[in-house]
């Protein structure tokens, strides 16, 4: 009697397997694993799901491994809310408040420290102002001012290069923040927005930043509404993280320049 075996199905790899596999190799070491996912807003919710099985098949068997991701406020709710995320839905979660001053100026000296181009205590204080906390804001100011003191072959930034440089970053931001952000809105929370931007105009026509609060009743008089009918509305940008709620009966922007980029024309920056 004779037995023949034929060549079986060729196993695929999962992401738990290769886990598992790597996981032998950082345990030898005496280290882990460490997942880290930018902007998990954005990724399909598919593949979250994936990542997210394979996160607590390890942690159920005592596999060192940990999991971060940032993201949007509101994309993430979203995610959160799909099929396969449970594991992650029982994750710690942190809010990311804006930047305080000493941590963004400190941001600005230490990157710019080993580039031989630096920052001085004054540019880095008006670098640190224009940017409001917002943390893409403050990288992009820095970045756009570093580069001009390079192209002009200068060991430090000087004040009319931050000045340029927040110029240029306000639109760039509109561009790449706020009309992705105002495009996704509904018509009522982008009626709201505009309304909150006509009260600010006429209570603090000299503001830049679009935080001053104002009043809700203000904001539903100025669309003609009830406080009661806009409060759908107000709630779901404040989950977006678009306005926030300062104190009782206010509301403000959490987005910088968003009351300027409102009273503009908006649109992509065009070039000539």
């Amino acid at each position: 009697m004779s037995t023949e075996q034929e060549a079986g199905e060729p196993v695929t790899p999962t992401l738990s397997s290769r886990l598992r596999a790597l996981s032998e190799i950082t345990t030898a070491h005496g280290s882990g694993i460490l997942i880290t996912v930018d902007e998990i807003q954005a990724a399909d919710s598919a593949d979250v799901g994936i990542l997210a099985t394979s996160v607590q098949d390890l942690v159920r068997d005592n596999i060192p491994v940990s999991f971060i991701g940032a993201g949007l406020t509101a994309g993430i709710h979203e995610l959160l809310s799909s099929p396969g995320t449970t594991f992650l839905r029982r994750s710690r979660r942190f809010q990311l408040a804006p930047l305080q001053p000493r941590d963004a100026t400190d941001l600005l000296l230490r990157t710019a420290e080993s580039t031989g181009i630096v920052f001085d205590s004054d540019t880095t204080d008006r670098a640190m102002t224009a940017a409001f906390g917002y943390p893409y804001l403050l990288q992009l100011i820095g970045s756009l001012a570093w580069d001009s003191a390079r192209t002009a072959n200068s060991d430090h930034v000087a004040d009319d290069m931050v000045e340029e440089s927040i110029a240029l970053a306000i639109p760039v931001l509109g561009d790449q923040v706020h009309q992705p952000e105002l495009a996704a809105l509904p018509h009522s929370q982008l009626n709201s927005l505009h309304a909150m931007a006509a009260v600010m105009d006429s209570t603090d026509p000299d503001g830049t930043d679009g935080a001053f609060p104002v009043q809700i009743r203000d904001v539903a008089a100025e669309l003609g509404r009830t406080t009661t009918s806009v409060s759908t509305a107000r709630a779901a940008l404040i989950n977006r993280d678009i306005i926030h709620g300062p104190a009782w009966g206010q509301v403000a922007f959490r987005l910088p320049y968003l009351r300027q980029y409102l009273d503009s024309p908006g649109g992509p920056l065009e070039v000539s």
